[in-house]
């Protein structure tokens, strides 16, 4: 039953980050990226996070499945997860004030 609580409590957090990421990745792109090419930056951020996140992601870990173990697709994940978190700041650029009030 204890076990019970660290997944709900897990899943709340997974929910926080995909809530997060569903609508700060469009907002971001909004203040990031001139208006006229707006819904093209939305298009390649769906194609890209989704559909080629998503097979590159179940490619990877069916590899590391079948050669390493099963416990190395979470491990992997969390320490990717952990490396980008920590280095958010200086991979994606700040959005500039100039870009905020661009629309026509």
């Amino acid at each position: 039953v204890e076990e019970l609580y660290l997944v709900y409590a897990v899943q709340m957090l997974h929910g926080v980050m995909v809530a997060g990421l569903l609508l700060g990745g469009p907002l971001y792109l909004a203040a990031v990226i001139p208006a006229r090419l707006r819904s093209t930056g939305q298009a390649l951020l769906s194609i890209v996070g989704v559909a080629a996140g998503g097979i590159a992601s179940n490619a990877a870990a069916g590899w590391l499945l079948e050669h390493v173990g099963p416990n190395a697709p979470y491990v992997a994940s969390g320490l990717g997860a952990f490396v980008l978190g920590s280095l958010v700041w200086w991979i994606v650029p700040p959005p500039e004030v100039s870009a905020l009030d661009s629309d026509p």
